[in-house]
């Protein structure tokens, strides 16, 4: 089995460098995020790392350019989702990441200044990681927000990188970083990971987020780029991006409402069951 894996992770090893070489030719940065980090900042964890997908944090402002470049070498978008691209013949799907939904713009812009160079031996392009404490925080908000369920693939993630990082990932230090961000997440994964919002995804981001990112983060969900609209909807005019400009607000209400009822029902149930 860990042979296996070790031969699909040299081969996202490959794709990576590819795709880096024609970023880096852009112009383009990236940071690699969870198990595509992992095992570039650390090459013996690709024995043991299980992947599905290959994730990359890149600037908004250099979202399109990142996009391009994926398209030159042969990946297509998928068909409702504008950052998810894959490629036949290529082990895993690359998923772009314009953000960190956790964070705002100046918090975002941070990550970058305190990122993790790999990769950057001169015979290969570099690559970016996320700091110890950003790199642990991510990896816990991810699993146990958006996803709201155990992976034993993320509890391995965060125990190597506490041993790797004993000094830069204590409890104070990482309980500082979070609280900074103005965010509660409990440091245990069972106990963060218990759910408490019958969604996972985005609804449940949203209400795990504090008052003031709540608003930015509807914001951004009931008015997002222009770019976005046209690739998530298949648009192909200013007319209809307008239209669907009108249309979006109404179809995430409705969303939203579903999620209510669902919660009441949860709730309902929860306590029936007691």
């Amino acid at each position: 089995m860990k042979n296996e894996i070790f031969a699909r992770n040299l081969r996202v090893h490959s794709q990576l460098v590819e795709i880096l070489d024609e970023f880096r030719q852009r112009r383009v940065q990236a940071i690699l995020l969870k198990g595509a980090g992992l095992i570039e900042l650390f090459p013996e964890y690709m024995r043991e790392r299980e992947m599905e997908d290959i994730d990359l944090l890149v600037k908004p402002g250099q979202l399109k350019q990142a996009k391009d470049a994926l398209v030159s070498l042969g990946y297509t978008k998928a068909e409702k989702d504008p950052y998810a691209f894959s490629r036949k013949g290529s082990p895993f799907s690359v998923d772009l990441c314009p953000g960190i939904w956790y964070l705002d713009s100046r918090e975002n812009d941070s990550l970058w200044l305190n990122a993790l160079n790999v990769m950057d031996s001169g015979a290969q392009p570099p690559a970016l990681v996320l700091s110890p404490a950003d790199f642990y925080i991510h990896i816990l908000a991810h699993a146990s927000i958006h996803h709201k369920k155990f992976d034993s693939r993320w509890q391995k993630d965060l125990e190597l990188l506490k041993s790797k990082y004993p000094e830069e990932l204590t409890p104070s230090a990482l309980e500082t970083k979070i609280k900074s961000y103005g965010i509660r997440l409990p440091l245990d994964f069972n106990e963060s990971a218990q759910s408490g919002t019958p969604y996972a995804g985005h609804v449940s981001r949203f209400w795990f987020l504090p008052l003031r990112k709540k608003i930015l983060y509807s914001a951004e969900a009931f008015f997002p780029p222009s770019e976005f609209l046209a690739d998530r909807y298949g648009l192909r005019n200013t007319r209809e991006l307008a239209l669907m400009r009108l249309i979006r607000p109404f179809l995430l209400v409705l969303h939203v409402w579903e999620f209510v009822v669902a919660r009441f029902a949860y709730r309902y149930i929860k306590i029936a069951h007691k």
